[in-house]
Order: structure tokens, then sequence, then C-alpha cells
């Protein structure tokens, strides 16, 4: 992922003639390899709890580029999952 940014940047920053430092990727945000299922069901609960916990929406399936609606029609969620609560798998988390 490291190799991907640096490179993207520089050949940016040659494709624009940009010659100062250029900070292209926001701070704070890294990638993460999936350990294992419980792993990839605490990071999928935080992405699709992510817009309401923020207050885009009233109810995570409300948000339109979410993939939330077709764990749920899969079976994956509860009805009315992370509508009016923090999802007690990522309550813990420190992910911002």
């Amino acid at each position: 992922m490291h190799s991907i940014k640096r490179n993207f940047t520089r050949n940016y920053k040659v494709a624009h003639s940009i010659q100062q430092p250029l900070s292209t990727w926001q701070r704070g945000f890294w990638d993460h390899v999936i350990r294992d299922e419980k792993d990839f069901e605490v990071h999928l609960d935080y992405i699709h709890w992510n817009p309401f916990k923020h207050g885009y929406v009233k109810k995570p399936e409300d948000w339109q580029y979410s993939t939330y609606r077709e764990w749920l029609s899969d079976g994956f969620y509860e009805p009315d999952w992370g509508s009016d609560f923090e999802p007690a798998n990522i309550r813990e988390l420190n992910l911002e």
C-alpha cells in the first residue's frame, strides 16, 4: 500500500508539473489486513455504522453508497441493526 501511495503521488506530481511537497493522502488512515472472520465482521460493522454515527443518515440502510442493504437481505444483520445503538463489537475500537 505504501508503494502504491508513493508511486501515485510521484506520478501525479510529474503529470501536473508540481515541484513542491504534496500531501495527497489523508493523515490518520491506514490499510489493514483482515485476519479472520471476526475481524471481517468488526470492520464491516464499522463501515456500515459509520454514516449513522456521524449523523449523515437516520439509519444505516439510508446511506446510498452502502452495501448494508445487501448484507441485511442476506441475513447478516437483524432489522434495525445499528439504528439506535453503537454495535458492541466496535464500541472499543479506535479506528478514527
